[in-house]
């Protein structure tokens, strides 16, 4: 079955812990879009202002709490966190970052000056437990996505389904779309048994295309959460794959 993971990409902590309440035992796994305002044009929490070199970063109350280990991610026991890293230098953010304690970490193609030797340097300050997964724009080069993949450092690929990084519910541009197909396709013949993750772009009229390419993951954040309820928009986009 393909896993449907609801996507939260908010500024407040506030309205993370109502988005948690709301998936709580719905989906297992959520994506957490962190977003540093210099890779992105967006900021999310944990950051209040843009991290800077040199510079102590200017983290939200809550998240400092977390990372002085005086409190803990709201329904850790029952939400495994994906964390989609768009930022600027992953390596640099990563260690208080894991302090929300996520299963899986997402980094982005877009954001590597030499991305094999980037990534080996990164995976080497993750934890073994922890899954790396690789974020590729549309019209990322495939050749090097694979490189990355037989170099063994990732586990699975998330192809982006927009543009432009760190936003929900754009518009879907058709053109966007088919390009993220063809990324599935290439990669699902490549690399057979390979996960396949989609985010952005993804909702009740895409879905479809986007397993039929070869997606067995889709992220999904405004579909989900501008339904009523969690629970039927899951199921909904379930139901149309």
């Amino acid at each position: 079955m393909v896993d449907i993971i609801p996507a939260i990409l908010e500024g407040s902590f506030v309205e993370i812990e109502n988005k948690l309440a709301r998936v709580k035992g719905h989906a297992r796994t959520v994506q957490l879009d962190v977003c540093d305002g210099v890779f992105t044009t967006a900021i999310t929490w944990p950051y209040v202002s843009a991290p800077a070199e040199g510079k102590s970063f200017n983290y939200e109350e809550s998240f400092k709490k977390i990372v002085a280990e005086e409190a803990e991610m709201p329904f850790w026991e029952d939400i495994d966190i994906e964390l989609d890293l768009m930022v600027a230098n992953a390596k640099r953010l990563l260690p208080d970052l894991l302090h929300i304690g996520p299963t899986r970490v997402v980094l982005h193609l877009a954001s590597l000056t030499k991305p094999i030797d980037d990534m080996h340097s990164i995976a080497r300050s993750i934890p073994g437990m922890v899954e790396i997964g690789l974020a590729v724009l549309p019209d990322a080069d495939m050749n090097v996505v694979s490189s990355i993949i037989d170099e063994r450092l990732i586990s699975f690929v998330q192809c982006m389904g927009i543009s432009e990084v760190g936003v929900q519910g754009s518009v879907v541009d058709e053109s966007v779309l088919e390009k993220t197909c063809n990324n599935l396709r290439f990669l699902r013949e490549k690399f057979p048994t390979l996960v396949l993750s989609v985010d952005g772009g993804v909702n009740m009229s895409t879905a479809k295309a986007l397993t039929d390419a070869g997606a067995t993951r889709l992220v999904s954040g405004s579909a989900i959460f501008s339904a009523e309820s969690v629970q039927k928009a899951v199921a909904q986009m379930q139901s149309v794959i």
